[in-house]
């Protein structure tokens, strides 16, 4: 099965800094340490939910972005502990969208 790509880094920091309290407003978090939903058409690039969350955080640390709405994959299925996972360790300023059958 092909895995989605990796996003592009390094990434540049905007010409005009974003206004105060900028959201990022639909991001999936992937993580190929959580079960996957057996009816998905690729694999989530390599790399556990730390490494993801890392990751994300360097790129709104350089854009300026300081909230987010983490939107459920469909390639969990209808399992939203990576999307409840991912919120939690983004602290107070993260929202989720999950899915429910």
């Amino acid at each position: 099965m092909d895995h989605a790509p990796y996003p592009k880094e390094p990434i540049t920091r905007p010409n005009a800094p974003l206004p105060k309290d900028a959201c990022d407003t639909h991001i999936h978090m992937l993580a190929d340490d959580f079960p996957l939903w057996n009816g998905r058409a690729e694999d989530p690039a390599p790399g556990g939910l730390k490494d993801w969350l890392e990751r994300y955080r360097r790129h709104c640390k350089t854009l300026g972005i300081q909230r987010t709405v983490v939107v459920h994959s469909i390639l969990y299925g209808a399992n939203n502990t990576l999307t409840k996972a991912a919120v939690a360790a983004l602290g107070r300023d993260a929202r989720g969208i999950g899915l429910v059958t």
